[in-house]
């Protein structure tokens, strides 16, 4: 179904605490801040969805998480000011 992350993927369905813990601001590929609950070295993003007046990610969208330029997760949320609010669904490589 999937597989043009990987032949492993694994799906999982959460609630949305991105507000808790420790985390820094990402900017992703497009220029859209997004909140990054577990920073990693050589981490990047791209942000599908729309942004607010001041750049955060807003809305209905996914981001794509990647590290060392590989698909390591990919999340669809609604966003508010760059956080993921409420359910998600979480693709894993």
């Amino acid at each position: 179904m999937f597989k043009s992350l990987t032949s492993a993927v694994i799906v999982l369905l959460g609630v949305g605490l991105s507000t808790f813990g420790a985390g820094e601001w990402i900017t992703s590929l497009e220029g859209v801040k997004i909140w990054n609950q577990n920073p990693q070295p050589n981490e990047s993003c791209s942000w599908t969805g729309g942004k607010d007046a001041r750049g955060y990610a807003q809305g209905k969208g996914m981001v794509i998480w990647y590290q060392n330029g590989s698909v390591l997760q990919v999340h669809s949320a609604a966003y508010v000011h760059g956080k993921e609010h409420g359910l998600f669904v979480v693709l894993s490589t």
